[in-house]
């Protein structure tokens, strides 16, 4: 972002990592993104849960990024085929 006298400014703004990458989609014109939880960006949405890292690595959440916000609007746990933890 150009800054005072043309030089280059960097705009930071706290953005909690969920997962080790996301996707983005648009349901009834809202842009959400989700996210499979992983231990290596802190466990969960609020960092607090880290026991199982092969359960937390099923679980989806999904979230909303508004006014420099994200809010976590649900999550998904997505089982092997077999039912297995």
């Amino acid at each position: 972002m150009p800054g005072p006298n043309g030089t280059r400014q960097l705009v930071t703004d706290y953005f909690p990592a969920v997962g080790t990458s996301i996707g983005i989609f648009r349901y009834r014109n809202v842009t959400y993104f989700d996210a499979f939880f992983s231990i290596y960006t802190g466990g969960d949405f609020h960092h607090q849960r880290r026991g199982d890292p092969r359960r937390l690595a099923k679980t989806l959440g999904v979230f909303l990024r508004r006014d420099h916000r994200t809010e976590e609007k649900c999550e998904y746990y997505v089982p092997d085929q077999a039912g297995s933890p």
